[in-house]
């Protein structure tokens, strides 16, 4: 009975992943729509990916199909990593120039906090406060003063040490796909030669690094839940290891429990599949639990101020009063952030006091749209999920470009989105009805609708769409029909 549960449950998650899918697939249609081009591209790919898929039982009978010649995989793979390497550094190859000004959003904060922390040793008053409000800023400026330190240069510094993230986000997805039995090269590429992250390697945001801790927590959750119950040294110190990136992770970006609480729940179904050495299961998720949490209260008691600037005890306030705001989709506002300063001069800059008032002030804007609730929650899903080609707009206020380049680039990442999703969506379709989705998909799947679900709950903007890629490509390197053989199966 607890089995069947179980098995249940996983497939309400995974019925639950292919609506979210069904309705981001049919919002970027309806968003298409106003380009013919570009609808006319995604229907081509749903097509020629339906017949692909149609004929997949045919391909399967070919073992040689799925171990493509090695030669050739390693051909496609290097040219695919050098191409990506070009375009990656396209900034410093033609030498891009900077117009940022010390006065914009989070790309200047990072760019001139890190200049200001090497060579000043603090930051200007005016990054302090900022980052002393919103706390999860200050770990990446942090990290880029010590690229800048070896680099000597900020531009090299931005650009360098993304792809290094990058590279090692890469590494990490491999190494996951191998240990899942899947070929790594479809998710290499698919990764690496994502126009989205290609723009992020040539800012400076923390979204890089962010997808770098995310991919390598993942992983250590798949490590966690593959470790052998017999193994009980071993399943404790992958637990420790995969709770300390929890805390990292939340250093940059508060959402890593939503992967600590996709792995609860799959430990748990898991348990509820077989129960031998349950105990020591929970005692695995009782250690994730602490080392995710304490190192956390002990980072927040510690940092108490900023540059001279006292930090909130509470954070997040802000996202939560912008994403309950209606009239804007949830998205960020000249109106509410003047609102944001007009409470800070009442209360005379008490920020804790600040952070309470927002934090009720939202939750009276939820109350007053309970009956729209629906819909705010589907505009919030459309700025997230269907405006991808407007998520490198941060390029526009970083360099000098033209109209057209950026243009370029934005439907270039919008074609890239849509065939992604346009291939999950068959993908998922396809195993859904015959019965055959793999087991190794349920936490990525979790925490996929994890990650939305928090992110319709605040403040939501597009290029928030960089967490969800992480998942999805790891999901189409696990759904796509080209499997690890052995080579006495390919003899």
């Amino acid at each position: 009975m607890i089995e069947k549960l179980s098995l249940f449950s996983e497939k309400i998650i995974c019925f639950l992943f292919l609506l979210i899918m069904s309705y981001i697939l049919l919002a970027n249609i309806k968003v298409g729509m106003r380009l013919p081009g570009r609808c006319f591209i995604g229907i081509v790919i749903i097509i020629t990916y339906a017949v692909f898929v149609k004929s997949r039982t045919r391909l399967e009978k070919d073992s040689l199909w799925y171990s493509l010649d090695f030669s050739r995989e390693r051909i496609l793979l290097i040219s695919g990593i050098v191409l990506g390497i070009i375009l990656k550094l396209l900034p410093i190859w033609c030498n891009f120039e900077w117009i940022l000004q010390d006065n914009q959003d989070d790309c200047a904060v990072h760019f001139f906090g890190a200049q200001q922390l090497m060579y000043d040793g603090r930051l200007s008053d005016a990054n302090a406060w900022y980052e002393s409000i919103f706390l999860q800023l200050y770990p990446y400026t942090f990290l880029l003063s010590l690229f800048l330190k070896f680099f000597g240069n900020i531009n090299l510094a931005v650009v360098f040490s993304n792809i290094l993230f990058d590279s090692i986000s890469v590494f990490y997805l491999s190494k996951l796909l191998r240990r899942l039995n899947r070929k790594p090269v479809m998710g290499i590429l698919v990764w690496w030669l994502n126009p989205f992250f290609i723009v992020m390697c040539w800012l400076p945001m923390a979204i890089v690094v962010v997808n770098m801790l995310l991919m390598i927590t993942i992983y250590l959750g798949y490590c966690l839940l593959q470790v052998g119950c017999n193994q009980s040294r071993r399943l404790l110190c992958t637990a420790f290891a995969f709770g300390f990136f929890i805390f990292i992770g939340n250093l940059f970006r508060p959402l890593f429990y939503v992967v600590l609480i996709a792995e609860i729940i799959t430990i748990l179904l898991k348990i509820m599949k077989n129960s031998e050495k349950w105990k020591l299961s929970i005692v695995a998720i009782l250690i994730t639990i602490i080392c995710a949490l304490l190192p956390g209260n002990l980072y927040r008691s510690s940092m108490t101020e900023l540059g001279g600037y006292k930090i909130p005890a509470k954070q997040g306030a802000w996202n939560f009063f912008v994403g309950a705001n209606y009239g804007t989709h949830g998205a960020w506002s000249p109106e509410d952030w003047n609102y944001f300063f007009t409470i800070a001069q009442k209360t005379e800059y008490n920020y804790s006091e600040v952070i309470d008032i927002l934090m009720k002030e939202g939750l009276q804007r939820y109350s007053d749209m309970i009956p729209h609730i629906g819909n705010h929650i589907l505009n919030k899903m459309n700025i997230l999920f269907a405006d991808v080609g407007n998520s490198i707009w941060n390029l526009r206020w970083t360099f000098q470009i033209s109209e057209e380049f950026y243009s370029i680039w934005s439907e270039i990442t919008t074609v890239y989105y849509i065939s992604l999703i346009a291939i999950l969506f068959i993908s998922c379709l396809y195993r859904f009805i015959h019965k055959n989705i793999p087991e190794e998909t349920f936490l990525i799947v979790l925490t996929f609708i994890g990650f939305s679900m928090a992110y319709v709950l605040v403040e939501v903007m597009n290029r928030y769409i960089s967490m969800l890629f992480v998942p999805l490509i790891l999901i189409l390197g696990l759904l796509f029909p080209y499997k690890m053989v052995s080579k006495s199966s390919s003899s």
